[in-house]
């Protein structure tokens, strides 16, 4: 009988593990000196790692298509071929939807009698047991997926999807197919989905690189300032990444012929100082007044002048650095506590993103500004009494 012993008590285990070949079930034991006790699950590493350990074609054993039908899965490889030899619906399952048979080890990779009750489900009642939308058009969603599965959190990607209460694979309804990059910007950007501007981002792939959050939030509250009627909407609709950063810049520069009107018609005092909570040093200078405000913002083309309430109201501070890298820097103002700040936003002309370099600087002056006012705090009681 062709068996496989995993050395796991190498590796700091108080057992090894021996598995059986495909024709005796892959019945799994861990054992030590006369004990050998049944596997309840599965292992946790896939067979790249176990053909270490395969001097006698274990592996060989295994129907090829099988095996290569869970290698996307090598969390859950072992307890998936396991299934499979002790059902034929599991069987099926992986042949069919494989996915689906990762699901149900993702839930009971320590339980196999649950693992095997629920194979015997039909695939719609398998996702409802799962907690997630048992739908055909949810199996349809399914059908559509395109994951090489190396990124390693492509199974709760897929989860996340198909949640009952979102139903967020709906939105992608229309793609004839649906690879990590379409999960990812369903995630990062959501109000992208299923847009114009998100399936051209979906073709160009690396959407992270490419694009921030920020320049999506830039743009928004532009659109929101101006009065635009559904500026998500309408951002969404781009054809592509250029096309939005143009819209992005005509909103900017509109804004900012705005404010000057504004000024004209003397609706807001352009020099009346702004609360300064936090100091600044030789690169990092403290934006004043609104007259800065609107300067910074034109200057750099973004919306940091919507943020002239938040600013005037104590709740928002606003910065810029000149050297090494032109940047504009927001902090926000937090509810409660010693220090009640954090960045907000770092960004250059454009919304481009800060050097490392200039990250880090600006970081240690953070740093340094929150050190100087629990120093500043600490010292408070022994003022009051010395009083």
């Amino acid at each position: 009988m062709t068996v496989l012993t995993i050395p796991t008590t190498e590796l700091g285990f108080e057992y090894d593990l021996e598995l059986e070949a495909w024709n005796q079930k892959l019945q799994g034991y861990r054992t030590a000196g006369q004990w050998r006790i049944p596997l309840d699950g599965g292992i946790g590493v896939g067979f790249n790692y176990l053909r270490q350990y395969d001097d006698n074609g274990w592996t060989d054993t295994i129907p090829q298509d099988l095996l290569k039908a869970t290698e996307d899965f090598p969390e859950f490889q072992y307890q998936m071929l396991w299934l499979a030899a002790n059902s034929q619906a599991a069987k099926q399952l992986l042949e069919t939807r494989p996915i689906l048979l990762a699901l149900v080890c993702n839930r009971h990779s320590v339980d196999n009698d649950q693992a095997l009750a629920m194979c015997h489900l039909g695939q719609k009642q398998i996702l409802a047991e799962l907690g997630l939308d048992g739908t055909k058009a949810s199996l349809k969603f399914i059908d559509k997926l395109t994951l090489d599965f190396t990124k390693g959190d492509e199974v709760e990607q897929v989860k996340r999807m198909l949640s009952p209460l979102e139903q967020r694979y709906l939105k992608l309804r229309h793609y004839s197919t649906v690879d990590y990059t379409a999960l990812r910007l369903d995630q990062i950007f959501p109000f992208l989905s299923g847009s114009r501007l998100g399936g051209s981002l979906i073709e160009q792939g690396s959407i992270a690189q490419r694009v921030r959050l920020s320049e999506f939030q830039d743009a928004i509250q532009l659109g929101v300032a101006l009065g635009v009627d559904n500026p998500v909407d309408v951002i969404s609709n781009q054809r592509n990444l250029d096309r939005f950063r143009e819209l992005h810049d005509r909103w900017a520069i509109r804004h900012n012929r705005w404010a000057s009107q504004v000024e004209s018609e003397g609706d807001i005092d352009w020099d009346a100082p702004y609360e300064v909570s936090l100091n600044g040093n030789d690169l990092i200078k403290p934006i004043i007044n609104y007259r800065q405000l609107h300067k910074e913002g034109k200057e750099q083309m973004h919306c940091i002048a919507v943020y002239h309430h938040r600013i005037k109201g104590g709740r928002y501070l606003a910065f810029q650095m000149h050297q090494p890298q032109r940047l504009t820097i927001g902090i926000r103002r937090k509810p409660q506590g010693i220090f009640p700040f954090e960045i907000d936003q770092i960004c250059g002309k454009r919304n481009r993103l800060p050097t490392a370099e200039s990250k880090a600087l600006i970081h240690i002056w953070f740093e340094q500004c929150k050190q100087n006012e629990k120093a500043r705090s600490s010292e408070l009681p022994f003022l009051s009494s010395k009083q």
